[in-house]
């Protein structure tokens, strides 16, 4: 994670003032790192308390240029680690929408994921899922309705490569985010469709092969009107975390979907805006989460 936050693209022509917003969003990345709270099931849904400001890290002087001139990649390009690869996925593409990396090196391998609505191609690209395991990614596609599957033997040994549907995904209840585990156990943030203009976020267990959905207990904070949360799961500590975007707050919750407490910081309040923005993504590490912050101090 740390390679793939310390890379700055460097790009040139039009696309300049592009990167140069992809370099001020990955720089707002590990400004905070959260211990795993004192939580446990005698003192389940106690309140905690963090100050974000108390675990900040400076990667400033960590953060390096990298020249790709192979490939052009917007302000949307978004990076993920898979094993010895670094993987770029970038709904702005014109033609390819992942393209792919050495992790240490950043030398530049091959891009794939055609977009379009044809077979193989992606029409909705949302996000990609590392297997680490296997070895393969997994792009959820919104408007093909499936999760595509790249092997990266495949798609190293030939680069027209065409993927697979490795599940169905339902059209009113998708999802945006999440942790594989195996074809038979996912721990995922769903997204149930209220109307064209509304949605709630639902953290699900998830068979792919059978498509059964275990929806968790814990559903949100009960002062919060309208939420809007990033999520990470381990399977290792048999947990997973809820970050609200628009309340300094975090949920910490077991895979079983049971609340074991929430972490409240100094902005906290209950109110129903999107004026304020707090967090975005995050990432369990050993045992710590780390997660871009940007409220105040």
């Amino acid at each position: 994670m740390l390679h793939t936050f310390q890379m700055i693209l460097k790009r040139k022509g039009r696309r300049t003032e592009a990167a140069q917003g992809l370099r001020t969003s990955l720089a707002l990345f590990l400004v905070f790192l959260l211990l795993l709270p004192a939580c446990n099931h005698h003192d389940s849904g106690h309140r905690k308390y963090y100050s974000a400001y108390d675990n900040v890290i400076d990667v400033k002087q960590d953060i390096r240029e990298v020249s790709i001139e192979d490939v052009d990649i917007s302000a949307w390009g978004k990076p993920y680690l898979l094993n010895d690869y670094l993987l770029l996925s970038d709904v702005m593409s014109y033609d390819k929408l992942i393209h792919i990396f050495e992790k240490n090196t950043f030398k530049y391998l091959t891009s794939v994921g055609n977009k379009g609505q044809g077979p193989g191609e992606i029409a909705n690209l949302i996000n990609i899922i590392p297997d680490g395991k296997a070895n393969t990614f997994y792009a959820i596609d919104y408007g093909n309705l499936g999760l595509q599957s790249f092997p990266m033997d495949s798609i190293l040994t030939n680069p027209d490569y065409v993927p697979t549907k490795k599940a169905g995904i339902k059209q009113t209840e998708f999802p945006i985010q999440l942790q594989y585990v195996s074809d038979t156990v996912s721990y995922g943030m769903f997204w149930h469709i209220l109307n064209a203009r509304d949605y709630v976020p639902l953290i699900a267990k998830w068979n792919m092969k059978t498509g059964e959905r275990i929806f968790m207990k814990y559903t949100g904070h009960p002062d919060v009107e309208r939420k809007r949360v990033k999520f990470a799961a381990s399977p290792e500590h048999g947990l997973y975390v809820e970050l609200y975007q628009h309340h300094d707050l975090i949920s910490f919750c077991t895979l079983a979907g049971e609340l074991k407490c929430n972490a409240y910081g100094k902005q906290w309040n209950d109110l129903t805006s999107n004026a304020d923005q707090y967090f975005d993504e995050a990432v369990f590490c050993g045992d710590k989460v780390v997660a871009s912050y940007l409220g105040r101090a």
